[in-house]
C-alpha cells in the first residue's frame, strides 16, 4: 500500500522515484533524504530505522553520493523555525530552492517537526509539494490539509504533560530525582574549569613574552609559540599537543592580552624614549623662558608699585633702571646717583 501511494504522488508532482528508475543522471542531487533524531540515544538506532522505512517503501532505493543527499540531524522536534533554519532542515530547504528538480523525503511527518507553525512556514515558502512523507505517501501540503501537523503537536504536548505528571507522582511517593548536592558539585566543577583555563592562558602568555624577548621585538609567529609550548610539554586541556590552528582560536579569544604580551619587548623601550624626549623638550622650554626673562630685564625698566597708589599709574620717578643703564638717569629721590658724568656740573656743585 505504501509503494502504491508513493508512485502516483511522485508522478503527480513531476518527479521520478527510485522504485521506477534505478538511478538518476550522474551529478544531479534530485533526491534529499532528511533524517532527524531528538536525543543521543536515538542516534545509533533511529537513523538506521528511518533508512529501513524508506527502503521498505522504495525497494530499489540506494544511497548514492552522486545522485542523493543524506542529511542527518540531532535536534529537538519542538525547536522553533529560527533554530531549524540554522540546522540541516534549513540546508535542505535551501537546496530545494536552488534545485528546481529536487525533492525531499522523510521517514514520517513528525521527523520534519513537532510544531505546526514549522509546517505552515515551510508551506508559505512554496516548498510543500516537494517534501514527501514516505510512510503515508503524502506531501507536506496534503499533511497540512488533513490536519496531521496539528495532531502531531497535540500528541507531543500530551506526552510532555504525561511525563511531567509522572515525575511529580514519583517525587510525591518519595522518589529521588538526583543527589541533593548536585548543584554544588556543578558549581565547583565550573569554578575548577575556569581556574584551569586561566592557568593555561597565563602559561601560554608567558611563552609569548619569552618568544617576543628572544626575537628582540620582531613579530611573534604562531609556529614559534607552538614549538616552544611543545618543547615545554604544555598540553591542551584535552591532553593534546598544540597546533597553530588551536593557537589561532586562542589568540582571537585573548586578543588584548596576547597583543600586550607580544609587545612586552618594545613597550618599556618606548616608555624610556618618551621620557627622554619629554625631558629634553621641558629643558628646552625652560631655557627659552630663562633667556626671554633675561632679555626683558636687560631691555625694559621694572615698575615698583609698592609706593604708588593702586588706582594711579606709575610715574616716571618710580622706575628702577637696569644695572647696565644706571647712572645719571636715576632720579634723586632714590638716593645716590653714582659718580658725576659731567665734570663741569660736578665742579659747580662742589663749590
Amino acid at each position: 500500500m505504501k509503494s502504491e501511494k508513493s508512485s502516483p504522488s511522485c508522478h503527480r508532482q513531476g518527479f521520478t522515484c527510485k522504485n521506477e528508475v534505478n538511478s538518476t543522471s550522474s551529478g544531479s542531487h534530485n533526491l534529499i533524504l532528511y533524517r532527524r533524531v531528538s536525543t543521543k540515544r536515538q542516534v545509533k538506532s533511529d537513523y538506521k530505522n528511518q533508512l529501513a522505512t524508506v527502503k521498505s517503501a522504495l525497494p530499489n532505493f540506494v544511497l548514492s553520493s552522486e545522485s542523493n543527499i543524506d542529511l542527518k540531524e540531532q535536534i529537538s522536534g519542538k525547536a522553533d523555525m529560527t533554530r531549524r533554519m540554522a540546522g540541516k532542515l534549513g540546508t535542505a530547504l535551501r537546496l530545494l530552492k536552488r534545485n528546481a528538480d529536487a525533492m525531499m523525503i522523510v521517514a514520517s511527518a513528525d521527523r520534519i517537526s513537532r510544531r505546526m507553525d514549522v509546517f505552515e512556514l515551510i508551506q508559505a515558502q512554496g516548498l510543500g509539494h516537494r517534501i514527501y512523507d514516505i510512510s503515508t505517501g503524502l506531501d507536506l501540503n496534503e499533511i497540512i490539509a488533513t490536519g496531521e501537523h496539528r495532531r502531531i503537536e497535540r500528541r507531543t504536548k500530551k506526552q510532555e504533560r504525561a511525563c511531567l505528571e509522572g515525575l511529580a507522582r514519583y517525587v510525591e511517593n518519595g522518589g529521588n530525582l538526583g543527589r541533593s548536592e548536585i548543584r554544588e558539585h556543578a558549581r565547583t566543577g565550573a569554578t575548577t574549569n575556569m581556574m584551569l583555563a586561566r592557568q593555561l592562558y597565563d602559561t601560554i602568555l608567558e611563552v609569548v613574552v619569552l618568544v617576543a624577548h628572544r626575537q628582540a621585538g620582531q613579530k611573534v609567529t604562531l609556529s614559534e609559540v607552538c614549538d616552544e609550548l611543545n618543547i615545554r610539554e604544555v598540553r591542551t586541556r584535552q591532553g593534546n599537543v598544540f597546533h597553530t590552528s588551536t593557537l589561532s582560536q586562542l589568540k582571537k579569544r585573548l586578543k588584548g592580552r596576547w597583543d600586550h604580551a607580544a609587545d612586552s619587548y618594545r613597550r618599556p623601550r618606548r616608555r624610556i624614549r618618551r621620557i627622554v624626549s619629554s625631558s629634553l623638550v621641558e629643558l628646552r622650554n625652560r631655557r627659552t623662558c630663562e633667556r626671554r626673562r633675561a632679555r626683558l630685564v636687560r631691555n625694559f625698566p621694572v615698575c615698583i608699585l609698592s609706593n604708588a597708589p593702586q588706582h594711579t599709574a606709575c610715574d616716571p620717578s618710580s622706575y628702577v633702571w637696569p644695572i647696565a643703564d644706571r647712572g645719571s638717569h636715576i632720579p634723586h629721590s632714590l638716593g645716590c646717583r653714582g659718580p658725576p658724568t659731567d665734570v663741569g656740573l660736578a665742579g659747580a656743585s662742589m663749590r
